[in-house]
């Protein structure tokens, strides 16, 4: 009895431990100084992002390692645009991917690159992403995976590790990044025009080819404006004809039968949903599922000069992902602006060097010094820019692109944003006449000092030695 009640208090006692040693789990969140709180969104995830400078806006878990689902195929789409012909044409020789959306490619179609691209991005096609990857890998899928790591640690994204090209993942979770990351690269893909142009439209059509009747598809990312949807949310009749067309020119997409009131009522609906969900901001980027990721959606939004990235990982369901997006969005653009400090085209700098082919070198920033800012402050008055050479007048040699400084923004003293000072040009060492300070593109003015002071230096001579003539001359008169 006495071992029993023994065991029973030890029991007790290991219980309130655990009890009281157990701390609840709360998201890590942190939002800009100054702003305003952020809204209630369901995600999981978030990353609100100034694209401009880069600045966290608000996050929430934002570095918890996350499955992407298809948002995988931002990277896949850099790597073909670095890697790929968008003009050539191809004709598959692989049995292709037939798990989860696809653009139901076939083993012996021929088509161009760029078809198959946008089919990976705007119909998020899980047999064009492993295709592409079979392409750009020169036949290994494994090889393109690592060239997308590759690519994901060069833009910064350091915590991002994926498997395979699609997101695709069964029961297992295979790729791993967080929204952080995934916000770092969707900033460095929408400084490309040809990625911005993609992600941007909203439906593509592919010709037909040998093996298939002309594709046509619609961007999964329901926050792109068409003026044709909110046309058809509004009962216009011509709008409503082209989205019933749509919807028959895709019934397996759709899920639809044949009758024609039953496609027409569905139109009717869809186009009122898709409206309700579109931002007209969007210019983009990218959605993904998963059952282990649950909806995400990583995008884009542009008013004026200030552009904002959201991601939300884990949405409640298909729909919110979106609706997360614009209260996201919304607050973002009512609360902040970005403050350009000094355009790229506008910067002037010259740099002196030592003993250089050249006296001094024309400096450049990367990329245009932006800064976030509270709507409510006028930066004009307090943020300041200052050039910052890692020397005063370096030596020479000086390749063109070095970096030799920065170029910091400060505001009431602090440092807030900078871009790095490169030289614009190459200056190689110069020859002996360099080390006492003529550079070797003076060499023709020195040649013509060094003429004019040799002149001068013989007219003194000369001048010196009549006025001694004359002198004794007369001394001897």
């Amino acid at each position: 009895m006495k071992n029993r009640l023994k065991k029973l208090t030890l029991y007790i006692f290991i219980v309130t431990v655990m009890m009281l040693g157990a701390v609840p789990s709360y998201a890590e969140e942190s939002i800009f100084e100054g702003a305003a709180d952020p809204p209630n969104v369901t995600a999981t995830s978030i990353m609100l992002m100034d694209a401009g400078s880069g600045e966290v806006l608000y996050e929430k878990d934002a570095y918890k390692k996350r499955d992407p689902a298809s948002i995988t195929k931002i990277l896949n789409c850099l790597v073909c645009l670095d890697t790929l012909d968008f003009d050539q044409e191809v004709t598959v020789d692989i049995n292709p991917e037939e798990e989860g959306s696809t653009m139901r490619l076939k083993k012996g179609e021929t088509m161009k690159i760029k078809d198959i691209v946008y089919g990976m991005m705007l119909w998020s096609a899980n047999d064009g992403a492993k295709y592409l990857a079979y392409l750009a890998g020169d036949g290994s899928v494994s090889r393109f995976c690592d060239m997308m790591n590759e690519k994901a640690k060069e833009l910064g994204a350091k915590d991002t590790a994926y498997v395979n090209p699609n997101g695709l993942n069964g029961e297992a979770v295979n790729n791993i990044t967080t929204a952080y990351d995934i916000a770092v690269v969707v900033r460095a893909a929408m400084k490309d025009k040809r990625f911005r142009e993609i992600v941007g439209t909203e439906d593509y059509v592919i010709d037909a080819t040998n093996k298939s009747d002309k594709r046509e598809m619609s961007n999964s990312n329901k926050c792109l404006w068409s003026d044709m949807v909110k046309a058809a949310a509004n009962g216009d009749e011509e709008a409503l004809d082209w989205y019933t067309a749509r919807f028959k020119s895709n019934p397996d997409n759709y899920d639809i039968g044949s009758d024609e009131a039953e496609i027409r009522a569905k139109a009717e609906r869809q186009a009122n949903k898709r409206c309700a969900l579109m931002y007209k901001p969007c210019i983009g980027v990218k959605t993904g599922y998963s059952s282990t990721a649950g909806d995400c959606f990583a995008g884009f939004a542009r008013k004026g000069d200030t552009e904002i990235i959201a991601v939300v990982l884990n949405a409640r369901n298909t729909t919110n992902r979106f609706k997360d997006a614009k209260k996201l969005w919304k607050y973002a653009f009512r609360t902040f602006e970005t403050y350009t400090a000094q355009a790229k085209d506008d910067f002037k700098y010259q740099m002196k060097i030592k003993r250089g082919e050249l006296r001094e070198v024309d400096l450049g920033i990367e990329d245009d010094l932006k800064l976030t800012v509270l709507k409510k402050d006028d930066p004009a008055e307090t943020v300041k820019v200052k050039v910052e050479l890692t020397e005063e007048k370096p030596m020479a040699p000086i390749e063109m692109g070095e970096v030799v400084g920065r170029l910091v923004a400060y505001d009431n003293g602090k440092e807030v944003a900078s871009q790095n000072l490169i030289s614009l040009e190459t200056s190689g060492e110069g020859s002996i006449l360099s080390y006492i300070g003529f550079a070797d593109e003076d060499m023709y003015q020195f040649f013509i000092l060094l003429g004019v002071f040799i002149a001068l230096i013989i007219v003194i001579i000369v001048i010196c030695r009549t006025r001694s003539k004359k002198r004794k001359e007369r001394e001897h008169r």
